[in-house]
């Protein structure tokens, strides 16, 4: 009382002195104090407000708000004191608008992607038209418009500001002149993203065709950083990246080597990747983005010798172009719709060794399985034992002689001391069983297998997650029974055996069930009740929806959330009602389809 009290006797100059020199993000706080301080700090809460709604949340579907929000970045003279730039925390990106008949507000639709808007562009912007900035060069600007004059007198400014902050460099100021003046805003992106000294969270949105020049003009960025050794405010700051949001039945395409450029970021904390594809060709990591790259890599070697060039130019590919164990900060990595065509595991393997301290793996494969999955997991178990606490793999099943062939080993866990958040396909478990020199005969023996389930786990064991897309399709009534009933004897015992003192809550996610050759009254889910018994015996949610999202709410921070239209903030209004499913992997609809073509109802899943 006594401090509220001498704040409340001091005269409005110390005032505005203590209120001058806190941070932005106290300010709220300091407010909350005393009345003397609110009353002081009322007109500048006002600001606080008015900045976060109209630069809270950054996008490009209006062509003007990347040229504006850079004049405000560029002409403020201490961007750290700027309660607007305090604010630019959150920026997403649709496409690419690569010429000036694109230039106009775009509407975003699950279907078609992005379409011109028929309402005007609230904020007007000095554009100029193809034609006129395709004058010969010869043209005195006088004879042009007026927007044309001011529109290069912008672009001049934009990319001098750059070159001065070291956000591009000189070898390609002239592209950056050129492309922009021509129609293509993706300089100006990449020039925005790194001049925002507040930036956290960075989203490309797949919505069409358009969308993938934005992701290479942001390598080149990282690139140039680099090669300055200074990094630009924006790269330095950003904590969370998603590439591919969906948006779209439009499926992207990209190269291992973009994510390798991306995990060179410094804080990057959490990236989320939709269709990295893995080929063979890849694993070189000596591809290139284009024709211009080696010049942009190497345009500062021109002063050496040919032997001492070619080791400069090897040492810079080194760096840039592989995976250094242990080098990056990501702490969680969402590998939605990967892809693996090459077979071999070897990126997957150097990835996962990658970060310092990763905390959570997610990934979702699609048409081809996933190699060496067994290496993954004992390659994490190695290097990230201490810090790794959920694993989730959602991937396709992989089938040797025909028969099925498990993930992994439940043992190659036990490394992993900290993990809370495992799911594990059904038939996995079964699979590792068979795996542990045990007869066919034996496998469904009830004692021997509960045994082997029961300490399956590491006891740090927090949510337990069993899935299974199509259980005992094609097996006689008493196998489906037996293995149901297997199941059931084998989760009762884990809850009852005490080794799993952090477990709170076991997810059954069975999708699909054949039940012609079943008795009415023998279906497998009555085999679950003395399970979910169990479970209220002991304090722990079990939880059997075969197509439900239910979690109970304290556990709403376990599971990933996959990106979609839910989290893109420039749509507001926009609603189709998509959830991601934990126990699948997969982004679904709780409303009637009607016809978009992607989602699970459409595609038969």
């Amino acid at each position: 009382m006594s401090l509220i009290a001498g704040f409340q006797t001091l005269p409005v100059e110390i005032l505005n002195l203590i209120i001058e020199h806190t941070d932005f993000s106290s300010h709220f706080p300091l407010a909350q104090t005393c009345k003397a301080l609110y009353s002081q700090m009322t007109s500048l809460l006002e600001q606080h407000q008015t900045a976060h709604r109209k630069y809270g949340t950054a996008s490009d579907l209006l062509p003007s708000t990347v040229p504006n929000v850079l004049d405000i970045v560029f002409r403020c003279k201490d961007p750290s004191r700027s309660i607007e730039i305090w604010h630019m925390r959150y920026v997403e990106f649709f496409g690419t608008r690569g010429q000036w008949d694109d230039w106009h507000p775009w509407e975003v639709d699950p279907v078609t992607g992005l379409n011109a808007s028929t309402a005007p562009e609230t904020e007007s912007g000095p554009y100029a038209s193809e034609s006129e900035l395709s004058e010969n060069e010869n043209t005195e600007v006088s004879v042009l418009s007026p927007d044309v004059r001011r529109w290069k007198r912008r672009v001049e400014y934009y990319i001098e500001e750059a070159r001065k902050r070291r956000i591009i460099p000189e070898s390609t100021l002239e592209y950056a002149r050129t492309s922009t003046l021509s129609g293509s805003d993706a300089v100006l992106k990449v020039i925005l993203v790194s001049a925002l000294p507040y930036l956290k969270v960075l989203k490309y949105v797949n919505a069409d065709s358009s969308s993938s020049p934005n992701i290479v003009s942001f390598c080149r960025s990282i690139e140039s950083a680099l090669d300055f050794g200074v990094w630009p405010p924006g790269l330095l700051s950003l904590q969370k990246l998603a590439v591919g949001v969906s948006l779209s039945n439009r499926t992207s395409s990209i190269g291992t080597s973009v994510l390798v450029r991306l995990l060179q970021l410094p804080n990057l904390d959490e990236i989320y990747l939709r269709g990295m594809r893995i080929d063979r060709e890849d694993l070189k990591f000596d591809d290139s983005l284009d024709s211009d790259d080696e010049d942009n890599l190497f345009w500062h070697l021109s002063d050496l010798d040919e032997s001492e060039r070619a080791r400069e130019k090897a040492r810079i590919l080194r760096s840039r172009l592989s995976l250094p164990v242990h080098s990056s900060s990501i702490k969680h990595i969402v590998l939605d719709e990967l892809m693996d065509y090459d077979g071999t595991g070897d990126f997957m393997i150097a990835l996962l060794k990658t970060p310092k301290n990763l905390e959570s793996i997610t990934i979702c494969s699609c048409e081809e399985p996933l190699a060496k999955t067994d290496e993954m997991i004992r390659v994490l178990s190695q290097h990230q034992p201490a810090s790794l606490q959920k694993i989730l793999l959602y991937l396709e099943d992989d089938y040797i002689g025909g028969g099925h062939a498990p993930v992994y080993l439940l043992s190659d866990l036990k490394g992993c001391n900290n993990l809370k958040v495992l799911n594990v396909k059904w038939r996995d478990i079964i699979s590792d069983r068979r795996s542990s020199a045990i007869s066919s005969k034996d496998l469904l023996n009830a004692e021997k297998f509960v045994s082997h389930f029961v300490n399956a786990f590491p006891p740090s064991m927090s949510v337990l997650v069993i899935y299974e897309d199509c259980l005992y399709c094609g097996e006689t009534v008493g196998r489906q029974i037996h293995e149901c009933q297997s199941l059931s004897d084998a989760l009762v015992a884990l809850i009852e055996s005490k080794q799993y003192p952090c477990l709170e809550a076991i997810y059954l996610a069975i999708d699909r069930v054949e039940r012609s050759m079943l008795d009415p009254d023998l279906v497998p889910e009555t085999h679950f009740q003395r399970t979910i018994d169990a479970g209220q015996r002991h304090g722990i949610h079990i939880i059997h929806a075969p197509t439900s999202t239910e979690r109970p709410a304290s556990h709403n921070s376990y599971f990933v959330t996959m990106p979609n239209i839910h989290e893109i903030k420039s749509t507001p209004g926009y609603d189709p009602n998509w959830v991601f499913d934990h126990s699948t992997g997969r982004i679904k609809s709780n409303q009637p389809c009607h016809g978009c073509g992607w989602c699970d109802k459409c595609r038969g899943d």
